[in-house]
């Protein structure tokens, strides 16, 4: 961006470089300090795991959850399949897995009928859902939650007491590694997210360091000053994941994401002050005069590019599933620790260090634009046509995509155990999705009718209430207090329901549907609780916020360019230009026939918006500082020449980190948004650099006639008298 627009936001004389460069050592000491702090908070700051969490209020999921919580507790669950000789043994391994602390209920064959009676007196049907194929099922409820350690702990313990068992019984498979105990659901699921989230920081960032290393080193003249980018970003990236424990908690996903994209996406800032350093240097002798006069030059496009991209960010804290918010606020306070960063500790560091940057200088190993320059503005007529269409079809396209909502879906794990053990489960006994029916309690005729009519739904694997375990006309206080607390409890009574169903999808919410209506039929007051509703509850809470928060981000964005640019038809421009590579990332999985998780849709959306705006706000930059003295097409081409360099590497940097974070991720909803961030940020890279200037040629003139402050139009007007 041009000098003239930096003097015209006149906002440098608030930063006080010199005084920083003269206490440089204060300056480091601080930031050194500041991160040694954020590390020891690191481990403090609670990750949630719950993606029901986050939905509002006033949805019929958080209803629910506040009323089991109230009467019965919120309880984990899980499914323990184990193979068996016989029913003693069968028997024995439920009583092991009942000892176990923080168990609070095993559910298995002997609950339903007696198990001491042979097999064809019993009910087989009822049988199969327990024993079946030398393999028997326990469904197991915990004292706590899913997502407390408590839990997870007791789902160790009972795989390692099983094993323990099934030594003993089958000393020759479990020596060959073949003890087939399998668990699944949701609280297994969630211990294996929770064990492998610290592991999967790790290699991810294990593997964009180095790549982020070579790109910078491509693309900058000095091997320390590529160091330096990375320690400056990295130590505002510590910051902000330590600081994080000003919030209750975050959200696995933002934990997951947030250093990569705060480490790619900020990184622009570092390159474009020390590429305006050093143009300083060949005029100004005095380093720290070069630098004051770099981080006035530069302050401009910097503060435009971080404002940008925290609006894009801040545009999800509009979304009523408030994982939106909770990533929004993460992301935007890491974007404003790197511009302080960058703005403060990285002139500093730069002076600090100056001779091991000049030490290390090697030369320019950047492939030169000018063909890229002279053939995109000379196809201009051309490859605007494709573009429109492009555009306008990859928009059809994005617009009928599949979307899956659940967490099930985003925390799934392919090619874990966990995914290997909920296979061995569906193959042998089923689909196993919980249901549960909550109403008040004294109503035992109407529990009954509804019971009865339940089982002639063929989806409905078993159904637990004392309606169907005990005779209706037997008074309460003859059963059991151990029966009566799981089914009734604080004037409510609760039906609990296996579906042999995915957990979402038409099917399954075609048939929660059916046993809502069913059910508040028969008892108005019935609740219908479970993940299947709970998705439907995320589908349309944030099918409602995706419009919003698209709408917010490009009227954020848009008003920004408008400030910084002071023009009308340059913002619309811009954001055209990098919308149409969202619609194009997005529009793939309609091709490939992919669901798409619709909260990464959501998300990339913004993401995407905010993080390559800055290749179109650098770029047009350039092209408005040329123009001044050149004709449009000189213009065009020499603003891929300057700019070029930067938005690849700036795109090379996102795409890296999208794609190494889709490569090494086993967790499908973290690997889905590495994937569309990458392939984000190489299409809005390629539409920058081909679209946008031939955009600026050809509308040079409207440009011109919307100019706020119509030094453009006076720029041309100068060099037609002069011509």
């Amino acid at each position: 961006m041009s000098t003239e627009h930096g003097s015209r936001l006149n906002l440098t004389k608030f930063l006080p470089v010199e005084a920083f460069l003269k206490h440089r050592r204060i300056v480091l000491a601080v930031f050194i300090a500041l991160a040694l702090v954020s590390l020891l908070l690191m481990p403090l700051v609670k990750i949630n795991y719950d993606m029901r969490e986050y939905l509002p209020a006033d949805s019929q999921t958080k209803q629910s959850l506040d009323l089991l919580e109230k009467t019965f507790g919120i309880e984990g669950s899980a499914y323990v399949m184990v193979p068996v000789d016989d029913m003693a043994q069968a028997l024995m391994y439920k009583k092991i897995i009942s000892g176990v602390d923080g168990v609070s209920q095993v559910l298995f064959y002997d609950d339903l009928t007696d198990a001491a009676q042979p097999a064809s007196w019993s009910d087989n049907s009822q049988m199969d859902l327990f024993l079946k194929d030398g393999q028997a099922l326990y469904t197991v409820t915990f004292t706590n939650d899913d997502y407390s350690t408590e839990t997870s702990q007791a789902l160790d313990m009972i795989r390692s007491d099983l094993e323990a068992a099934l030594a003993k019984a089958r000393p020759e498979q479990t020596a060959n590694g073949e003890a087939g105990i399998a668990l699944a659901g949701s609280a297994v699921r969630t211990a294996n997210m929770s064990s492998s989230v610290g592991g999967e920081m790790f290699w991810i960032m294990a593997v964009v360091i180095p790549l982020f290393l070579i790109i910078l080193l491509i693309f900058t003249h000095s091997f320390a000053e590529a160091i330096m980018f990375l320690v400056v970003i990295g130590i505002a990236v510590v910051i902000n994941i330590g600081t994080n424990i000003i919030f209750r908690h975050i959200s696995f996903m933002t934990h997951l994401s947030v250093a990569v994209l705060q480490l790619a996406i900020s990184m622009d800032y570092s390159i474009f002050l020390l590429h305006r350093f050093g143009e300083e240097r060949q005029q100004e002798p005095d380093l720290k005069v070069a630098m004051v006069r770099a981080v006035r030059g530069a302050f401009a496009p910097i503060l435009a590019s971080a404002l940008t991209t925290i609006a894009g960010f801040l545009a999800l804290v509009g979304m009523r599933y408030s994982l939106g918010r909770d990533m929004g606020l993460v992301l935007s306070k890491g974007i404003l620790l790197s511009l302080i960063s960058v703005l403060l500790l990285l002139p500093v560091m730069t002076i600090t260090f100056i001779k091991a940057i000049d030490k290390t200088t090697h030369r320019n190993l950047l492939p030169s634009m000018k063909g890229l320059g002279k053939g995109a503005v000379k196809l201009r007529f051309l490859l605007i046509p494709i573009w429109i269409f492009l555009a306008v079809f990859s928009f059809w396209a994005q617009s009928n995509n599949s979307f899956i909502y659940g967490e099930a879906a985003i925390m799934a794990s392919g090619g874990s155990q966990v995914e290997k053990d909920q296979q061995l489960i569906d193959e042998t006994f089923g689909r196993q999705n919980p249901l549960l029916i909550i109403m008040p309690q004294g109503s035992q005729a109407k529990e009954y009718q509804l019971a009865e009519k339940l089982k002639e739904i063929p989806e409905i694997n078993s159904i637990q209430a004392l309606a169907s375990l005990a005779d209706p006309a037997l008074p309460r206080q003859l059963l059991p207090d151990a029966a009566l607390s799981q089914f009734e409890k604080n004037g409510y009574s609760r039906m609990i329901l296996s579906l042999d169903s995915e957990e979402e999808g038409e099917q399954p919410f075609a048939l929660v549907d059916k046993i809502r209506v069913l059910a508040q039929t028969t008892i108005p007051e019935a609740i219908v609780f479970g993940p299947t509703s709970s998705v439907e509850d995320i589908k349309d809470v944030v099918e409602h916020d995706y419009s919003l928060v698209n709408l917010l981000s490009i009227l954020a964005v848009g008003l920004i360019l408008l400030i910084t640019f002071r023009s009308l038809l340059l913002p619309v421009l811009l954001v055209l230009v990098i919308e149409s590579a969202i619609w194009l990332n997005m529009s793939v999985p309609y091709f490939t026939g992919k669901p798409l998780s619709f909260i990464g849709f959501m998300i990339i959306s913004a993401v995407q918006l905010g993080a390559t705006i800055d290749y179109a706000i650098l770029l047009t930059s350039r092209y408005i500082e040329r123009r001044q003295f050149e004709d449009k097409i000189k213009s065009g081409r020499q603003a891929i020449e300057l700019a070029g360099g930067s938005v690849l590497m700036s795109a090379g940097i996102l795409a890296a980190a999208g794609i190494s974070v889709w490569i090494v991720s086993r967790i499908e909803g973290i690997r889905e948004l590495g994937l569309l961030i990458g392939r984000g940020a190489i299409l809005s890279g390629i539409m920058v650099l081909i679209v946008l200037p031939q955009l600026l040629v050809l509308l040079d003139r409207g440009i011109a006639a919307t100019d706020l402050d119509k030094h453009i139009i006076r720029r041309i007007k100068q060099m037609r008298r002069h011509k």
